[in-house]
This record gives C-alpha cells, sequence and structure tokens, in this order.
C-alpha cells in the first residue's frame, strides 16, 4: 500500500476515534453535546446525552469496542514496513549480491509446475544460515500418479534448479503430494 492511502487510513481513522471518545464523553454526562464542534453532529451528541440506563451502557460499551480496534488499526498501520529476507549470493570489493526469499520461492514453485505431471505447487523456503535454505513444497498431481516416484524426482530437480541458479545450498526439500481433486477423473498415464 503507497504511503498516500496509508495516510488517508491513519486520518480517517484518528477522526472516527476523536468521535467515539466524544461520543464516551457525552453518554458518560462529562460534557455538554453542543459544546462539541460548534454544532457539528449536535442532535446526534443529544440523542446520545438523552440516553438513560442500559441504552447509555451499551453506547459506551460499543464506543470503547470499536475505539479498540481502531487504535489496532493504527498500531498496525504505524508499524514501519518489513524488510524482506534476502540470502547473500556474494560479496566482494565491488558490492554484495543478494536475492530475496520470495525470488527464491518462486522459482521453486515454477520449477515444480514445469515438472511433469505436477498440476499445481506451493512453495515455501526458511532460512536456515547463512548460505543454507529447506524448502517446503504442496503439489498437486493427477489421480493415477505414482507419487513416490513424482516426489524423489520433483525434490533432487528443485533442489538441483535452486543452487544451480542461485549457487545457494538447499539443504533439504520437502514435498507433500496430494492427488488433485478435479471435475475430470482422467487418470495419469506413465
Amino acid at each position: 500500500m503507497n504511503i498516500f492511502n496509508r495516510v488517508i487510513i491513519v486520518v480517517a481513522a484518528l477522526v472516527i476515534l476523536a468521535g467515539l471518545v466524544i461520543t464516551t464523553l457525552v453518554a458518560a454526562n462529562v460534557t455538554d453535546p453542543d459544546v462539541l464542534f460548534s454544532g457539528w453532529f449536535e442532535s446526534q451528541f443529544k440523542d446520545v446525552a438523552d440516553l438513560s440506563g442500559g441504552a447509555v451502557a451499551g453506547v459506551m460499551a460499543a464506543s470503547i469496542f470499536i475505539a479498540f480496534g481502531i487504535i489496532f488499526l493504527l498500531i498496525l498501520e504505524l508499524i514501519p514496513f518489513r524488510r524482506p529476507v534476502l540470502f547473500l549470493l556474494s560479496s566482494s570489493e565491488n558490492g554484495i549480491a543478494v536475492i530475496e526469499k520470495d525470488s527464491i520461492r518462486e522459482l521453486a514453485e515454477h520449477t515444480a509446475i514445469s515438472f511433469r505431471n505436477v498440476r499445481d505447487a506451493t512453495c515455501k523456503v526458511v532460512k536456515n544460515g547463512e548460505k543454507l535454505m529447506v524448502i517446503s513444497c504442496h503439489a498437486s498431481l493427477p489421480l493415477g500418479t505414482i507419487i513416490s516416484e513424482i516426489t524423489a524426482e520433483l525434490q533432487s530437480k528443485i533442489k538441483n534448479t535452486v543452487e544451480e541458479h542461485t549457487g545457494l545450498k538447499v539443504r533439504q526439500v520437502d514435498v507433500e503430494s496430494k492427488y488433485e481433486s478435479g471435475q475430470d477423473k482422467h487418470l495419469a498415464l506413465r
């Protein structure tokens, strides 16, 4: 999300939070509804001020609950963006070369999908040391595929491709396979 959108969200959240605080103060009879904002929303605040008993408690409870939600949203919006996890490819006097974890994940997924009989694959890369990683993939295969054969070959293919393209060592590749549940019930042929 770009900075302009974040600023709009923060300003809107602060305005809503101010309204909730004022509503709570009016409901608790701490302040008069006609003093605030010199006329803005005066009729709505008078309606809140005229409430009694359980209705006052309900308005105050709802306002406080929503205020906590808005505060949580503000905290999430004001936390700086997370920096991507990087793997160091090389370092020399000319500079450094790094690759993002997501790029390695995309390479592993593309390798898996381009492998025979793999219909879909989602992978996850976990950094295990400076130049080591563990790759976990979930692969969908058509019914009739010999899973043990495909997963062993797929593990080897992903490991070799990632190591060849990045120069990094892949400690292990875990592949979890399942038969694809789809409309076509054709069996895969060897």
